[in-house]
């Protein structure tokens, strides 16, 4: 998938679930051409929603990409992969594609990430703790799968109000159109 100036321009706000585009399983992208624009994007609408990871679909964009903050560094990665996963943490996450949710995920504890940067040169990392869990977070948005999957059914009990929301939101925002 070629990311272009037109797509770039559109991604200006986060995508509320359940648009149809957060359970897209994404292409793979070709760089580099407009991913630099588009990970400055990312990630001005991702620290402006006090977020700590981003990924392309949460932008409409169902493009193999996300991007990252945490404890001060950012990062974006193209194209990624998920290996050598290590050690077992359940904790709470949240999503800005879903406010208001919290839900209990199982995670490895570290995993390596390999992929490209938005320039195209390879990138090859290891991370434990939370950023290993937002990498997985995002990816999981890659391959079209929410905190909503997720949920136990005694989540989805506690959630009810915050999904009924989200609903409402997004059959007023198709009726507006």
């Amino acid at each position: 998938m070629e990311i272009t100036a037109d797509m770039v321009s559109r991604a200006r706000g986060i995508v509320r679930w359940p648009s149809p585009v957060l359970r897209e399983r994404c292409k793979p992208v070709d760089p580099p051409v407009m991913l630099g624009g588009l990970v400055e994007r990312m990630l001005k609408l991702m620290r402006a929603n006090s977020g700590i990871g981003l990924a392309a679909p949460q932008v409409g964009i169902p493009a193999r990409m996300f991007v990252w903050e945490v404890g001060g560094e950012s990062g974006a990665v193209v194209n990624p992969t998920l290996s050598d996963p290590q050690g077992d943490v359940t904790m709470e996450e949240g999503c800005l594609s879903l406010p208001g949710v919290g839900v209990a995920v199982s995670r490895p504890e570290s995993v390596t990430l390999i992929g490209l940067t938005a320039s195209g040169d390879p990138l090859h990392l290891r991370a434990t703790g939370l950023l290993a869990r937002v990498w997985q977070h995002e990816f999981d948005h890659l391959n079209g799968l929410t905190l909503a999957e997720r949920m136990s059914d005694a989540e989805g009990i506690a959630n009810r109000r915050a999904l009924k929301r989200l609903r409402s939101a997004a059959k007023a925002k198709k009726k507006g159109r």
